[in-house]
């Protein structure tokens, strides 16, 4: 709310964008964990191949959406990357704080 009155409705598109990039990036995260709960546990090799196609589809999804941010939908490059990163902080707080449950 603050950039929207500070810098106008473009840094707050990009920031939003910039969030909704690191929500994509968990959703498969979790969608990704959620499948590999079902494999079977003593099957190490396929949970490995798993764990590198999750990292894989994480980094295009994420690499796609900042392309498509900069260039075709031309986001305010520092509102985009600080949402991207508020949101990957958001998750690692998330995870930080979870544990202590």
């Amino acid at each position: 709310m603050f950039s929207l009155w500070y810098r106008g409705l473009s840094l707050a598109q990009a920031v939003l964008f910039g969030g909704l990039i690191a929500i994509t990036s968990i959703l498969l995260m979790v969608w990704r964990s959620a499948r590999c709960k079902q494999l079977d546990p003593q099957d190490a090799q396929r949970h490995l191949r798993n764990f590198y196609l999750s990292f894989i589809e994480r980094m295009v999804a994420i690499i796609g959406l900042l392309i498509l941010g900069f260039g075709p939908l031309a986001l305010e490059p520092t509102g985009l990357l600080t949402g991207f990163v508020v949101g990957q902080v958001a998750l690692i707080l998330a995870g930080f704080f979870d544990r202590k449950k």
